[in-house]
């Protein structure tokens, strides 16, 4: 773990709690990142999709797949989710979870199907369809929490390293939203010699013996969702060649709130306990467009490949944090806030292409096939200064373009009813040589469902369980204690989602 320790302090800023609340390149990864929802068909079937079309699913991946539809359609889906998180610091293992209640999607296909004679066409423009829709892409929904009783490290020594260096006359908690002022104005932190003007300081606990015992627990709460509204147009020439594109407008809502507590459990008692809450919230939208095509040279085999344009968003923060500290003495006990902050900023993410095969045995079964190519480090915040500068410059260096894989199957069991299962694997975003393999980010995910269809009314189930494992570090330090080597966790998320799709044809 020592050798990944550098770029951990610094590029998992997801994971990593974060004294300035504002745009930083994590913030691309989070809106860089797709779990389609779409259909509980498709998501039955991994999401693997892009070529089969008829389905809303398919849609939201490749928008050709609209022009294979021969009806209308109108439908909507429930949504239910539990994540799952397991951590193990210092040792000692906790776990948490909670449940996420959503609507993945809404949405209504117009098919005109063309007719000569009184019969649909088979030659020239078969087709043209419309389909407006909601459909949720990601969900932030999480909860995780860690606790242990150390001797190692203490988060004020975090606080004391933000403030060295800095004059105490500018920490001003009205103006100075940074641990280190709040940690200063609870007396936390005092200057360790005013005879000098280096401004080093010395932290509460350092009046404490060497290696004194320590209670902590950290306790993170994300929620939240990127949702798109989907506005779509296809076309089907001669059954064989399926066009379409979509303008898409997605919405972020995401909320960011965290606990951190630390305790002492020695005898000695000038530094009692500490709290650090951190908040934040950011809402926006943004706008994008996807272009596909499908190829069927024969009715059992279907090729199709889509290119989503890199995404703007305009993005909006709201933060705000907070130390209170209890010491020996009561009447230092105090709380002391930041204001309430905010900022506007635009990131881009990036583009997109997907690569799809599908084959169909009659109406037995299909397969299918997606490969997906995410050019991470074409990610930006769209920003001037050299804040931004520096953090678009840490995505080339630390980030890379992934390939993500998704396979899926269908099987007609009657001629109403299905059974699916689909894998998926999402690759990690970051560059292996600085993180450890072992929780690098990337996910695993299986599905299945099942659905009956008949020539009005189709009803369909799905569900996917996610896995992936990331390194948490609840507080960075410059100078780590001689003999401590890991002062992180690797967290291990499980989540499992379950989504039934109603809708009707006509």
């Amino acid at each position: 773990m020592k050798k990944f320790m550098p770029l951990l302090l610094i590029i998992l800023g997801v994971q990593i709690p974060f004294d300035f609340f504002g745009q930083d390149y994590n913030d691309l990864l989070r809106f860089s990142q797709d779990n389609f929802q779409g259909s509980a068909r498709s998501y039955g079937m991994g999401s693997a999709v892009g070529s089969m079309g008829g389905d809303y699913g398919s849609i939201a991946i490749n928008p050709a797949g609209l022009g294979i539809y021969r009806t209308s359609e109108f439908f909507g889906s429930l949504g239910l989710g539990r994540p799952k998180s397991e951590s193990n610091y210092y040792g000692q293992a906790s776990s948490d979870d909670k449940y996420n209640f959503n609507i993945p999607n809404v949405g209504l296909v117009v098919s005109t199907l063309r007719y000569k004679d009184y019969k649909p066409k088979r030659d020239g423009w078969v087709a043209v369809n419309f389909s407006f829709g909601f459909s949720r892409t990601n969900t932030y929904s999480n909860k995780s929490s860690l606790e242990a009783i150390q001797n190692k490290t203490s988060i004020i020594d975090n606080w004391r390293e933000n403030a060295n260096g800095t004059d105490p006359n500018n920490f001003d908690p009205k103006t100075n939203f940074s641990n280190g002022s709040l940690a200063y104005n609870t007396y936390l932190l005092e200057v360790a010699d005013t005879t000098k003007t280096d401004f080093q300081y010395k932290g509460a606990n350092q009046a404490e013996k060497i290696g004194y015992k320590k209670y902590q627990r950290d306790l993170v709460n994300k929620s939240g969702n990127t949702s798109e509204i989907q506005i779509t147009l296809a076309g089907n020439h001669s059954n064989k060649f399926f066009f379409g594109g979509s303008l898409l407008i997605p919405i972020v809502s995401y909320t960011y709130s965290r606990t951190f507590y630390e305790e002492n459990q020695d005898e000695v008692k000038y530094y009692k306990n500490t709290t650090l809450q951190e908040d934040v919230s950011t809402d926006g939208a943004g706008f994008s467009a996807n272009f596909g095509f499908i190829y069927k040279p024969i009715d059992a085999i279907r090729f199709g490949a889509s290119y989503r344009l890199p995404t703007i968003y305009y993005l909006n923060d709201n933060f705000s944090s907070s130390i209170s500290a209890s010491l020996l003495q009561s009447s230092y006990d105090r709380q002391v806030s930041s204001p309430d902050g905010t900022y506007s900023y635009q990131v881009v993410t990036p583009g997109k292409l997907t690569l799809s095969a599908t084959a169909v045995l009659d109406k037995i079964a299909l397969f299918s096939i997606d490969y997906q190519y995410i050019g991470y480090t074409d990610a930006r915040i769209n920003e001037s200064g050299e804040a931004a500068r520096i953090q678009n410059k840490n995505v080339t260096y630390y980030l890379q373009n992934a390939s993500n894989i998704r396979v899926g199957g269908e099987l007609n069991v009657t001629s109403t009813f299905a059974l699916r299962a689909g894998f998926q694997y999402f690759a990690s975003p970051y560059k292996s040589d600085f993180v450890p393999t072992n929780a690098d980010g990337s996910m695993l995910g299986y599905t299945f469902g099942g659905g009956y269809r008949d020539k009005t009314f189709f009803l369909d189930f799905g569900y996917q369980i996610l896995k992936k494992s990331e390194y948490y570090i609840p507080y960075t330090l410059k100078t780590v204690p001689i003999g401590v080597t890991d002062i992180g966790s690797i967290n291990k998320y499980s989540t499992g989602n379950a989504m039934i799709t109603i809708g009707t044809k006509f």
